[in-house]
């Protein structure tokens, strides 16, 4: 834990993204608990901080699909997260009074850490024809995976690696149409007060074929911790910084996810 005199130092520089002190994380551990008795989940919180990482293929409205996301829990979230969680689960009243007096001791933030979670998710590429498929997923693509944090122009690592994240895989069938086209030709004669003459008719149809192919997907998920502070104790996130960087490396795939840090201030 830093030192109480160190982050009185620190918070003239540290951004506030990064930041919640004891008043304000108990007021938004109450506002989590109070909407955790009239709504289904916290996604609504939870998903205003997802981001998603890859685009795999453009779906009939042209739109992308993506299946690889990257969650980033600012503290303002998790003091919110927290008192969601106690009234979801009706914890009991000792529980849910411990998080509320670790909240007022100002335990909770500055926060030293930052987590950050993950899913990927390796399809085959439609890169073919027509939507065939041209490269199949590749399971070693969750072999090593890398995570890191770029705040400005600095690199940071996490406290672990990901590392191997293969937890889970299936089938599937991409589904594509070709072109296609038959002609038929009739030949015939013709006599008339004029005269005689010979006929051809040429009529060309155009349909499609649909095609199937059947492939194997891979997918894996993945929870790292940043620190917040240097072991000098300086503050990696200060008032300079405008935007945050999370960099997913896995494979031959390099994908960003980008916040404003401005979204950081409010769960």
């Amino acid at each position: 834990m830093v030192c109480l005199l160190a982050l009185m130092g620190t918070q003239s520089v540290m951004n506030p993204a990064v930041f919640v002190g004891p008043v304000e994380a108990g007021e938004l551990f109450d506002k989590g608990f109070s909407d955790a008795a009239h709504t289904r989940d916290d996604s609504g919180a939870v998903d205003r901080f997802r981001r998603g990482i890859g685009d795999v293929r453009t779906n009939m409205l042209g739109s992308k699909e993506t299946v690889s996301f990257v969650w980033v829990f600012p503290p303002r979230l998790l003091a919110y997260n927290w008192g969601y969680l106690c009234r979801r689960k009706y914890e009991p009243d000792d529980v849910v009074n411990r998080v509320k007096e670790r909240l007022r001791g100002g335990v909770f933030g500055p926060t030293e850490q930052l987590h950050v979670e993950g899913h990927l998710r390796i399809l085959p590429s439609r890169g073919g024809m027509y939507g065939a498929l041209s490269r199949r997923a590749n399971p070693k693509d969750l072999e090593d995976v890398r995570v890191v944090m770029s705040v400005g122009d600095r690199i940071y690592q996490p406290q672990k690696a990901p590392g191997g994240l293969l937890g889970e895989g299936g089938t599937g069938t991409n589904t594509f149409s070709t072109p296609a086209s038959s002609s038929t030709r009739t030949e015939g004669s013709f006599a008339g007060p004029r005269g005689y003459g010979n006929f051809e008719i040429k009529e060309t149809t155009f349909f499609t074929i649909n095609h199937e192919e059947n492939f194997k997907w891979y997918a894996g998920d993945f929870d790292v911790v940043f620190d917040v502070f240097n072991p000098d104790g300086s503050c990696r996130i200060t008032t300079a910084d405008k935007k945050l960087e999370i960099i997913v490396v896995y494979g031959s795939n390099e994908r960003h996810a980008v916040y404003d840090l401005d979204d950081f201030l409010r769960p």
